[in-house]
C-alpha cells in the first residue's frame, strides 16, 4: 500500500475547500471519501509519528487516525467544538488519571488531520482542515504536502520474534505488603471502605520493540474477548490498552456504564474454570468490592441523568487468563449535561480509585508516590455521532526495548496482601508476550 492510496485526490479536496471556505459559520471543514482497504491493513502499512487506533468492545467499529489539526487538553474545549456546525468532528485520545498529571500521556484528545472509520465492512475517510490556517490556496497546498511527507510506508504485518529477557517489579513484595497493611488499617479505622492500589512492572526485550507488531500480537489474543483495543503512538512512546471496562458510552442521550470489580484466575480445564467462576460469585470479599462500585455509579448517575436501569447484575465476564464480576447500567443523560460533566462524575469509579469519593485520595498519593498517567484513565472517541470512553486498565507503555505495565487491585476488608500481589501479577503477565525460553527469563515478580 502506498501513501497516495489513502489520501484524498488533491483537486477534489480543493474544490470542497472552495465551496466552504467563505462560510462564516465554519472554522473546520471535513472532506469525506471512501477507501477500498481494511482499516487494519492501513494501520499495518502506513506509519506516522502521531498515530492512534481504537476498536470498540464488540469489534464492530474501528477508528484509525494520523496527525492532528487541533489538540485539546481540557474536555470543556471538546464540548465547545461539538457545538460547531460541522457535525463530523471526531476526537480521539485519552486523559490522565490525575487532573494535574505531568505524565507524557496526560490529557490529550486530538482532532486528527486524517481519520478512518470502519464499520459494516466499509472504510470511510475524513480529512480535516482548519480554515484559520488554510484560508489561502497556497496554505492548503503546503498543508497537504507537509502531511504527505510526514507519512512512512511500512510493513507491520509480521510475526513477533523478539526475545523477552527479564521482568522486574518496580517495588518489592515487602513494600507491597506494607502498602496493603497500611490500607487495611485505614479501612479498619473507618477512613474509607475501599482503595485500589496499583504497582508497576517492566518487561525488557532483547531488541527494540516495534509497537505495531507488539500490539498486533496482543490483538490476536484479545480480539474476541469483549475488550477495547487502543493504541496511541506519540514519537518514541506508545500507550496501549486492552480494557474490558467501559467508563460510559453515549448515543444521542442514552448512557451505558460498565460495573467491573471482583477477580479470579481462569483455569484451562473447563470444569475447574467453571468452579472458579462459581466461587467468585460467592466470594463475600469480591461481591462487596463489586457492590461498592455499583452503589457509587448509581449515586453519580442520579446527579446527571434519569431513567436509570440495571441491565445486568453480578454476571461473570471471562477474559484471557482472568474473570470478573460484571454489571451494566443504562440511563438517559440530562439535557444540560456535557461530556466533561459525565467524566467528572464517573471517573474514577471505585473500580480503579476507591470508596467513598474524596476520602481515599490522600492515602493513595502517599502510598503510590507517582502519577498514574493514562493507567486507569478514560480513553476513546468523542463526537456528535457517538462517544465511547473505556478505562485504561490492562495497559502499558512501549519505549525502545521496554514495556512498562501497571496493574491494580481493590483493597477492602478481608483482602490479603500476597493474594493481591498475585492478582496484579496475573493482570500484567497477560500483556507480556512470552517466548519458548520464558522459563529462563530473569524475574522479580
Amino acid at each position: 500500500m502506498k501513501i497516495t492510496d489513502i489520501l484524498p485526490d488533491f483537486n477534489d479536496l480543493v474544490k470542497f475547500w472552495n465551496l466552504n471556505n467563505n462560510n462564516p459559520k465554519l472554522n473546520i471543514i471535513t472532506y469525506q471519501y471512501t477507501v477500498p482497504y481494511r482499516i487494519e491493513d492501513i494501520f499495518n502499512s502506513i506509519d506516522h509519528h502521531s498515530k492512534s487506533f481504537w476498536v470498540s468492545k464488540n469489534n464492530n467499529k474501528k477508528i484509525l487516525s494520523y496527525g492532528r489539526v487541533i489538540q485539546v487538553n481540557d474536555l470543556d474545549e471538546i464540548d465547545t467544538f461539538l457545538e460547531n456546525p460541522n457535525k463530523s468532528l471526531t476526537f480521539i485520545g485519552n486523559t490522565s488519571f490525575e487532573k494535574d498529571s505531568e505524565h507524557y500521556f496526560s490529557c490529550d484528545f486530538v482532532l486528527p488531520q486524517l481519520l478512518f472509520i470502519s464499520e459494516n465492512n466499509q472504510t470511510r475517510a475524513m480529512f480535516n482542515l482548519n480554515l484559520e490556517h488554510t484560508s489561502q490556496y497556497n496554505e492548503i497546498q503546503q498543508n497537504f504536502h507537509k502531511l504527505t511527507n510526514s507519512f512512512k510506508e511500512e510493513d507491520f504485518n509480521k510475526t513477533f520474534k523478539n526475545r523477552l529477557e527479564k521482568v522486574n517489579s518496580i517495588i518489592t513484595k515487602s513494600s507491597w505488603e506494607d502498602m496493603v497493611h497500611h490500607s487495611l488499617q485505614k479501612i479498619l479505622d473507618n477512613k474509607f471502605e475501599k482503595i485500589v492500589l496499583s504497582r508497576d512492572l517492566e518487561a525488557f526485550y532483547e531488541d527494540r520493540l516495534i509497537p505495531e507488531v507488539y500490539f498486533n500480537e496482543l490483538t490476536n489474543i484479545y480480539k474476541s474477548t469483549n475488550s477495547y483495543m487502543f493504541f496511541k503512538k506519540e514519537g518514541e512512546y506508545t500507550f496501549f490498552s486492552f480494557s474490558p471496562e467501559k467508563l460510559f458510552s453515549l448515543n444521542n442521550e442514552n448512557l451505558m456504564v460498565d460495573i467491573i470489580a471482583g477477580t479470579a484466575k481462569r483455569n484451562i480445564l473447563a470444569k475447574e474454570d467453571k468452579k472458579a467462576g462459581e466461587e467468585l460469585l460467592r466470594s463475600w470479599k469480591d461481591l462487596h468490592e463489586h457492590r461498592l462500585v455499583k452503589i457509587d455509579v448509581l449515586n453519580q448517575l442520579e446527579k446527571i441523568s434519569q431513567h436509570i436501569q440495571i441491565l445486568k447484575s453480578e454476571e461473570l465476564l471471562k477474559l484471557p487468563g482472568i474473570q470478573h464480576i460484571y454489571g451494566l447500567i443504562s440511563a438517559k443523560k440530562n439535557s444540560e449535561t456535557t461530556i466533561k460533566d459525565i467524566v467528572d462524575h464517573l471517573h474514577p469509579t471505585p473500580a480503579v480509585g476507591g470508596h467513598p469519593r474524596g476520602l481515599y485520595q490522600e492515602t493513595l498519593a502517599k502510598l503510590e508516590k507517582r502519577h498514574r498517567g493514562p493507567y486507569a484513565a478514560p480513553f476513546g472517541i468523542i463526537s456528535n455521532e457517538f462517544t465511547e470512553l473505556g478505562v485504561g486498565i490492562r495497559s502499558g507503555v512501549i519505549n525502545k526495548n521496554k514495556v512498562h505495565l501497571t496493574s491494580g487491585c481493590g483493597i477492602v476488608a478481608g483482602s490479603q496482601a500476597l493474594k493481591e500481589w498475585d492478582e496484579t501479577n496475573l493482570k500484567a503477565e497477560n500483556l507480556i508476550i512470552k517466548n519458548k525460553t520464558y522459563q529462563n527469563v530473569e524475574s522479580t515478580i
